[in-house]
């Protein structure tokens, strides 16, 4: 019997580390060949209905990193409707913000991060938001998946396709684009002075540094509130799979553009591979906008 215990408290620990990496370190699963890797993408007002300019009582600016929200479809909003929805979320930003410098003796800044998993239901306005980014970065899986399943029933003996994709896709599991039990959006805010800065930094799974493992987000994304602060500088620098290999070497390929800037805009959202260095250093603060 204590055998017995023993194997099960090693297949616990083992299931830990369960993961499947795909040849470039990504974690594998039917949605990969459809997601947005190695490329950077911009949507200038995902979040309709904020007001221009910076975020009065917001001490700078403030994002989301990773976040979503409802499109309006009755047309304009007041000026003062808008400026108490900016407000509104401002506040929500500056109640969940944990981020704080790294100790002397610390490699890393202290902080927490919450998680949305694909099946859970949001708890909160900023979590609804989290939730439509998901949705909108996982849109061609799910499409693509929804239309292999109806090819598949179509190609079964008697398959007439009653055009009901839901149905399809909700009983057979070989189509889904991911475990939604597993999947889901990891969230937190900013809100900064203009004078502060993010340095440059890779989204990954600090606890596995311990396993000797890199496991980095799918698609990164950051959501601007307001319209000040340092432009997001995002780098094609990425780590190899096991940690204690160096971080030295090559960007992307020369033919490619291997950084990009994001200045800050009420409403705007990008996206850019989970893998990619970047920050918000503040010698970029003073640089003229272009249209990106």
């Amino acid at each position: 019997d204590d055998d017995d215990d023993d194997d099960g408290e090693e297949s616990a620990s083992e299931s830990e580390l369960d993961l499947k990496l795909a040849d470039d370190g990504r974690v594998w699963c039917p949605a990969l060949p459809h997601l947005a890797h190695d490329t950077f993408r911009t949507f200038p007002r995902l979040i309709p209905g904020l007001p221009g300019g910076t975020c009065a009582g917001a001490g700078g600016g403030s994002a989301a990193n990773t976040a979503s929200t409802r499109e309006r479809g009755d047309g304009e909003v007041g000026e003062g409707k808008k400026e108490a929805l900016l407000a509104r979320m401002v506040s929500d930003c500056r109640a969940v913000f944990t981020a704080r410098a790294a100790a002397s003796k610390s490699q890393y800044s202290a902080g927490e991060t919450f998680w949305l998993a694909a099946d859970a239901s949001p708890r909160c306005a900023l979590e609804a938001l989290a939730r439509r980014i998901f949705e909108l970065h996982t849109a061609e899986a799910s499409a693509a998946a929804a239309a292999a399943a109806v090819a598949a029933a179509g190609a079964k003996p008697g398959g007439g396709g009653s055009g009901d994709v839901g149905d399809v896709t909700s009983s057979l599991h070989p189509f889904q684009p991911f475990d939604p039990s597993r999947s889901g959006a990891e969230w937190w805010t900013q809100v900064l002075d203009a004078r502060d800065e993010i340095g440059l930094h890779w989204d990954k799974d600090y606890g596995l540094e311990g396993a000797d493992l890199n496991v980095h987000p799918h698609v990164a994304t950051v959501t601007y509130l307001c319209g000040e602060g340092a432009p997001t500088l995002m780098v094609r620098k990425t780590t190899p799979v096991y940690y204690s290999h160096s971080v030295e070497g090559p960007l992307g390929p020369p033919w490619e553009a291997n950084a990009y800037l994001s200045w800050p805009a009420p409403g705007k959202h990008v996206a850019f591979d989970g893998r990619w260095l970047h920050g918000a250093p503040t010698e970029l603060a003073a640089a003229t906008s272009g249209d990106g």
